[in-house]
């Protein structure tokens, strides 16, 4: 079963869909008791059968619980609804840097901050032991305000968690992947610094 637009899941009304991928889907979504908009994310319910993506899905909300950064979009809280999954995210409101380059190239000021943003983001996470894996123009959103919010851990590797990948498989997004990632070896710091640049 999909969510759609009015829909009541829990505590969380369904407002819109932000956006659908390969695993997941994210929805724009308001508390009924709070009335705060948020983003729930929820692994697709064709792909919930697969125990390696509900794992990582697990994984991903573990990862950001361990998170508190201004540049990264914040985990707000994960609940089961019936057998469903769900992770309440902060809403970011604003532009995808992907969207901003489909309409040119970015103002070099404007470039240096998000990227500055971005590398303090890594720089927080890295020291924790968390190598992103899918660093890309879609997964850096800038809110209105104009700050920068990292996005999108799903793949994120942290050193305290076994790997569920196998070793001959890569990961990521193909146009921004490190060598190392594209040869499915281990990724590290670097591949993440590889990626932003």
């Amino acid at each position: 079963m999909s969510f759609h637009p009015g829909d009541i899941v829990g505590d969380y009304q369904i407002l819109s869909v932000l956006g659908h991928g390969g695993m997941g889907a994210v929805y724009r979504v308001r508390n009924v008791l709070s009335h705060r908009e948020e983003a729930m994310k929820v692994v697709l319910e064709e792909r919930e059968s697969n125990s390696q993506a509900a794992e990582r899905f697990l994984r991903e909300i573990r990862v950001q619980a361990g998170l508190r950064h201004p540049n990264i979009a914040e985990l707000r809280t994960a609940v089961r609804v019936d057998h469903r999954v769900l992770m309440i995210l902060e809403l970011v409101d604003g532009w995808s840097v992907g969207n901003k380059l489909q309409d040119g190239p970015m103002r070099v000021d404007e470039a240096f901050r998000v990227i500055d943003d971005v590398l303090s983001a890594l720089d927080y996470a890295h020291k924790r032991g968390v190598v992103h894996r899918d660093i890309k123009p879609a997964n850096i959103m800038v809110t209105a305000q104009g700050q920068t919010k990292l996005m999108d851990f799903g793949i994120a590797r942290s050193a305290n968690e076994e790997r569920i990948t196998e070793t001959s498989a890569a990961v990521g997004s193909l146009l921004y992947m490190s060598p190392e990632q594209i040869q499915a070896s281990v990724a590290d710091e670097r591949s993440d610094l590889y990626s932003l640049g």
